[in-house]
């Protein structure tokens, strides 16, 4: 229905379609009513099929940490039992490294510890004390399949899965439980799928007594959440959890590109080329180090690092200096908002997180309604990206910036907020950060101290995805050639894509004490860093397919 239009398009006829009453709709020409209605409705659909999926994840999310939860309660509510267990094996150890040492009776010096009846019982306790290493998944399928139950089939009535050959056990299970749910039998299918069930699972969902129904739904809902966030799994009609493959240049036009001349990336356009600089550039630095390590003169890099001000009046001078309230432009009409001040107190009453309910009972510039008004036909998600450009532009101007740094580099980290109240339906957990629902700001800044992007993150999602995406899609005037990140936005996605689009990536590695390096030549070659070296790349590339 929109083949042949440009997403951002079908977007910015969303975003009106969601803010026009039908009375607006009625004043449009049919032809344009119509087009934003289709618009709007498309928009819908992926919307929901992503929250749906969405709302699953947080679902089986909360179903582990309840057990979690479960588990370190009853630790706590056993603790004392445990300690005195302690207790008694390190005085039985005693009592027989003594008769040991001694070479007295080991059974008369137990029987002085701790009359005999007693330690039957003890142990007898001490049995019921033990519990599984890693989560008990008994307990987990126990409380947690209502959930799944309730969930499951709605989502495979609503959604169509797909896979990567390597997931395709997954879909598998999927229509298992598809053709069990659609049946409204009770019998269990009698050639339900079971290549997606793994080793740490199979005890639970394969008993003697057969498979366990219960445990199959768990199991099989805990493994396409695991795939879904890998990417190796996607749903039909979502724009999140998409196919890796459509976020992609077609063939066709990729196969285009490269007839019609070099491609918009920094590197070589052939593999043979691309391995060829990259292996003379990896010889060229090992050897560098390699000479300044046997020299012990390895460099180290050391960087150090206003008056009060009314944030009301700060703002007003700020957009003096760079017009950044112009950005914010009316969604139908493109005009910028006729009063600056309501769209100031309106960006206030956002970026504190007031309301504007209370924001309007605060100060006198604005009603509610018209605040309310302000923002939604003024405050969006491009206009925040265009008027935060203008304050980095003229930020970046400033002969003061040029102290701080060069501009050329940037950064890049997350941070996460708890969520109460009705923000805690979409916060989601992440173990980092406590076992609370959380929210995350993913925020791009400049060596000049100038934040240039921000996207918004789930608690569970992870930063890695979001780096090169604040690299291209700012607006500001910037000409950056080094990110760096800390681990969280280390990933092997990230270090190719920043290379092959002309960006050093610099991260703070992980661990990287424990990490080798792979050259493509000998590594007796640079001796001096041999305890560094994993061993030798060899260069097996397909020319056919890589050029």
């Amino acid at each position: 229905m929109a083949e042949g239009v440009h997403p951002e398009r079908l977007r910015q006829l969303a975003r009106e379609g969601a803010r026009l009453t039908a009375q607006h709709l009625a004043a449009l020409s049919v032809s344009r009513r119509r087009a934003v209605l289709v618009a709007t409705v498309l928009d819908t659909a992926v919307r929901l099929t992503d929250d749906a999926v969405g709302l699953f994840d947080r679902l089986m999310g909360r179903v582990f940490l309840r057990a979690e939860r479960r588990e370190e309660a009853a630790l706590i509510r056993d603790r004392r039992a445990i300690n005195d267990k302690i207790r008694l094996l390190a005085r039985l150890g005693d009592a027989l490294i003594a008769a040991k040492d001694s070479g007295s009776d080991p059974i008369a010096a137990v029987g002085r510890v701790i009359a005999w009846e007693d330690l039957a019982a003890s142990i007898a306790e001490a049995k019921r004390l033990v519990r599984t290493d890693g989560p008990d998944r008994a307990a987990i399928v126990a409380r947690g399949h209502a959930v799944v139950r309730a969930v499951g089939p709605r989502l495979f009535d609503s959604l169509t899965f797909r896979s990567l050959p390597a997931s395709a056990r997954v879909l598998a299970g999927i229509e298992t439980l598809r053709r069990y749910y659609a049946s409204g039998r009770r019998s269990w299918p009698k050639d339900a799928a079971l290549g997606f069930v793994p080793r740490t699972w199979r005890a639970t969902v394969m008993s003697k007594d057969g498979i366990d129904r219960r445990a199959y739904e768990v199991c099989l809902f805990d493994e396409l959440r695991s795939r879904l966030r890998a990417g190796d799994v996607w749903v039909e009609g979502s724009r999140q959890y998409r196919a890796i493959e459509d976020q992609l240049l077609p063939k066709a036009l990729f196969a285009a590109m490269r007839e019609a001349g070099p491609l918009p990336v920094a590197v070589s356009g052939t593999a043979r080329d691309y391995l060829e600089k990259r292996s003379a550039l990896l010889a060229r630095r090992m050897d560098e180090v390699a000479n300044k390590a046997t020299r012990s003169k390895l460099e180290e890099v050391l960087y150090r690092t206003l008056p009060a001000v009314r944030i009301t009046d700060l703002m007003a001078d700020v957009d003096r200096w760079t017009g950044f309230s112009e950005a914010f432009t009316h969604l139908h009409t493109g005009l910028p908002a006729d009063e600056r001040r309501i769209v100031m107190t309106a960006v206030l009453a956002d970026a504190t997180n007031l309301g504007l309910t209370r924001m309007a009972d605060a100060c006198s510039v604005a009603s509610y309604r018209q605040l309310a008004w302000t923002t939604g036909w003024h405050l969006r998600e491009e206009t925040y990206r265009r008027a935060l450009a203008r304050i980095v532009d003229g930020q970046q101007a400033q002969p003061l910036a040029r102290l701080f740094g060069a501009g050329f580099s940037s950064s890049s980290d997350g941070q996460h907020f708890h969520v109460g109240g009705p923000g805690e339906a979409v916060g989601a957990v992440n173990r980092h950060h406590g076992r609370e629902p959380t929210v995350g700001f993913y925020t791009h800044i400049t060596d000049r101290y100038a934040p240039f992007h921000t996207a918004v993150l789930t608690g569970s999602a992870g930063e890695a995805a979001h780096v090169i995406d604040g690299l291209l899609y700012h607006e500001a005037d910037l000409d950056l050639a080094v990110h760096h990140t800390d681990g969280g936005g280390v990933s092997d996605h990230v270090f190719g894509l920043a290379h092959i689009l002309g960006f050093r990536f610099a991260p703070r590695i992980p661990n990287i004490g424990d990490r080798k390096l792979h050259v493509m030549d000998k590594p007796e070659r640079w001796s001096a860093l041999g305890s560094l070296i994993g061993g030798r790349n060899r260069r097996r590339a397909d020319r056919s397919a890589l050029g």
